[in-house]
């Protein structure tokens, strides 16, 4: 990019970052105007109806099941149980996952994102990032004991 003779270099740099987005990582949401909170914007009644539509969904369009389900997973992680979301679940969104292998590329990477949210033990927003922490695998088995020490003199 070409500056004329009037613009300078200082017109085209970025605006240094004030000392509290520094030190926090994160812009201030007032700042952009942007500030959302599911648990204050987003009534009783709403969670009600959302849950129904996932309801009207469940068997019948996992699609649509897999993405509301993960839509409220995410947005209210400490209510998941309540979704239900049980081993029938899991068949039937693998079963429409693999029903678009090969076929629907977009809708295939669409289903396996939600399949992994929605197994992950949480999945939350924290700071306007998406943190996931996943289940740990289950022991099948006693631990192996340790082996013996050998002392050699």
């Amino acid at each position: 990019m070409r500056l004329s003779s009037s613009q300078s270099h200082d017109s085209i740099r970025p605006r240094p970052a004030r000392g509290a987005e520094v030190a926090s990582g994160f812009k201030d949401e007032e700042e952009d105007g942007i500030e959302f909170d599911p648990k204050r914007d987003i009534s009783k009644k709403d969670w009600e109806r959302m849950k129904e539509t996932l309801e009207e969904c469940r068997g019948t369009n996992w699609w649509s099941f897999s993405n509301t389900a993960t839509n409220l997973s995410i947005l209210f992680p400490d209510r998941k149980a309540e979704l239900n979301l049980n081993d029938e679940v899991f068949e039937g969104i693998k079963e429409k996952l693999e029903e678009l292998r090969g076929t629907n590329w977009e809708g295939f990477s669409g289903i396996a994102m939600n399949l992994s949210l929605i197994a992950a033990e949480r999945a939350e927003i924290l700071n306007g990032q998406i943190i996931i922490t996943p289940k740990l695998p289950k022991l099948t088995s006693e631990p192996k004991p340790l082996p013996e020490r050998l002392r050699i003199s």
